[in-house]
């Protein structure tokens, strides 16, 4: 285009004027277009806490139309909303880009001191928002305008185990419905025991060298602290831990955690409970154990989403805009269902590797069939040929049952639950932003180091160490 100016000023020479050769007007031309390419293949994104699955559809296609775009990700680390934002600020960390989850940094914060770039303007980007599911969707909105983009969802919570629960003998109405219920199974559960050794089951997770009589003690102690935060945060109050209720239960925790340890078989293997982040949903909501503290308060799940901005200092703000819109407007990863928790209008999502899985193994299955016909097979043949076909059928039978990333009544339960979600904030007690400093007080209250009341004060401490460093 500067060419094409420069030769329509040249083109007016007048009289008396040397004209430049053509030759000189070529070479400028092309330095003008090697200058343009060799600046947008030089053109970089820079980004905190990751990048784009190469899988994203809207990714591949970007870097389609953008062949010279990278993106970079240096591996910095900061561990709090205030290390960041301070990064930020003195521009120790150069960010085009960033994602967070919403219990790993204070996104309001950020949105409010004017880090995140405004994306409002953006139609495709507020069409987005506005398919999702309104509890995921106002996380990104601050004061009516757009700063972030979810881009993820992950669950945390305790489930059975179906097929080792129903093997147990136990129904989906043993399944606990509180933190309370959850105390009174697992004791009926050590009565179990007493009455009859059982050598296959445990409660939960694997042994390992860590394992001790304190570990479930630690592990029921967590779960207590957790969804005691969790519904203090749902009701609006501020963090404390002085309520006769919690020390009874934290006293139950010790007693439990300790008989169970001593009752469980060592070599038990099949699990009752299962406890994880997950990005994806139970086969069915019947199977999480819900933990509120008593029946007055709300069912809830933990849910980290994780969401993209633009950081408001970027110089590429419209280049990081519409990569925003390209990997936010239609199907992310195919492989992977995060994205159909994000949106009211999804729809449930064959496998992509379904169809080639299963015509590949049930055109194994036929062919050693067809073998297997062979009238002058000898007895070794055959019965490899027979075990090879055990196998093929049973891998067949393994694809059919991953057919679906999301089948329709899982997503019909999932959309008819999402009153349930509940998105923490981020707090010390969350032990990816303590670093190590909660595990170390449950295991001192575990050991007994602490007693109950020590260790209810210790957390009371670091609540209010939380409540001044908020105001």
């Amino acid at each position: 285009m500067h060419a094409s100016l420069v030769l329509n000023k040249w083109g007016l020479c007048t009289k008396g004027v040397v004209k430049i050769k053509k030759t000189t007007v070529i070479s400028f031309f092309l330095f003008v277009i090697v200058f343009y390419c060799a600046t947008a293949l030089g053109e970089t994104i820079t980004t905190y806490g990751g990048s784009f699955s190469p899988k994203n559809v809207g990714y591949q296609t970007f870097l389609e139309e953008h062949p010279g775009v990278s993106l970079i990700w240096p591996n910095e680390v900061y561990y709090s909303t205030s290390a960041f934002t301070t990064a930020l600020l003195i521009r120790e960390y150069n960010c085009d880009m960033f994602t967070w989850g919403t219990s790993q940094i204070d996104w309001p914060l950020l949105m409010d001191k004017g880090y995140c770039f405004d994306l409002s303007a953006s139609k495709a980007l507020k069409d987005t928002i506005g398919r999702m599911h309104p509890k995921i969707a106002e996380l990104a909105i601050r004061n009516g305008n757009l700063y972030a983009i979810p881009s993820d969802v992950n669950f945390i919570y305790l489930q059975i185990e179906e097929d080792n629960w129903f093997e147990a003998g136990l129904s989906l109405d043993d399944v606990p419905k509180s933190f309370p219920d959850l105390l009174d199974f697992l004791d009926h559960w050590c009565d179990r025991m007493e009455d009859e050794f059982e050598p296959v089951f445990r409660i939960i997770g694997e042994r390992d060298s860590y394992y001790t009589e304190y570990s479930y003690v630690t592990w029921l102690t967590r779960l207590l602290v957790d969804e005691a935060i969790m519904q203090m945060q749902y009701a609006g109050e501020a963090l404390h831990f002085d309520s006769p209720e919690l020390l009874v239960l934290l006293e139950r925790c010790d007693t439990v955690g300790r008989r169970l340890y001593q009752l469980e078989s060592s070599s038990g293997n099949l699990c009752l409970f299962d406890q994880a982040a997950r990005g994806v949903w139970p086969t069915k909501s019947a199977n999480i154990v819900y933990l509120p503290l008593n029946n007055i308060q709300p069912k809830l799940i933990k849910t980290l989403v994780m969401m993209w901005a633009i950081g408001s200092y970027t110089d590429k703000p419209d280049l990081c805009m519409e990569l925003l819109e390209y990997v936010s407007s239609g199907v992310g990863n195919p492989y992977f269902p995060s994205d159909m928790f994000l949106f009211r209008d999804t729809q449930a999502r064959v496998n992509p590797d379904y169809e080639t899985e299963l015509a590949y193994w049930t055109g194994e299955v036929n062919t050693v069939a067809e073998q297997l016909q062979e009238p002058n097979l000898n007895e070794d043949e055959r019965t490899v040929l027979e075990e090879t076909l055990i196998r093929y059928k049973g891998a067949v039978d393994n694809t059919e049952q991953n057919k679906w990333l999301m089948n329709p009544a899982q997503l019909m339960d999932y959309q008819a639950s999402i009153d349930t979600l509940f998105f923490p904030v981020p707090n010390i007690f969350d032990e990816s932003n303590s670093q190590g400093e909660i595990e170390n007080l449950y295991n001192r209250f575990a050991s007994r180091i602490l007693t109950t009341e020590q260790f209810i004060r210790e957390l009371n401490r670091i609540a209010q160490m939380i409540r001044l460093e908020g105001e």
